[in-house]
């Protein structure tokens, strides 16, 4: 399993619909922009970082599919959306918080970490 951040990036464009999530990020100084630098690049299939997190990137991308499937179903409510939204979110931060002691070979963690660890958390609180 090759690992892109294409699957984060995907990750931050349907997390950021979640109420206070634009706010909270741009409270922290983060741009979409810089968030987004990262979507084409790759770690190798055999790093030791993709090795040890193959599991927890398997489920955020179900979860991601799941999310697609509740978007598709005309009864689902931004309710039930914004549930799996945070479930997106929470995955998320658990690979970037895994990938913490390797952050010097992960493009752009700083702000990957900072907008799934630290603004939908702040956001999702009110604050």
């Amino acid at each position: 399993m090759v690992t892109t951040f294409g699957t984060l990036i995907e990750a931050i464009e349907i997390v950021k619909a979640l109420p206070g999530v634009v706010d909270a990020v741009s409270r922290l100084g983060l741009t979409f922009k810089n968030l987004v630098a990262s979507k084409d690049k790759e770690l190798p299939k055999d790093s030791l970082i993709v090795v040890i997190t193959t599991e927890e990137q398997k489920r955020l991308r179900n979860l991601i599919d799941e999310y697609y499937l509740i978007d598709k179903d005309k009864q689902a409510d931004t309710i039930e959306k914004n549930k799996a939204r945070k479930r997106i979110a929470a995955q998320a931060c658990v690979i970037l918080k895994s990938w913490e002691p390797f952050k010097d070979q992960i493009p752009d963690y700083k702000h990957l970490y900072a907008f799934f660890c630290e603004a939908v958390p702040t956001a999702l609180a009110g604050g």
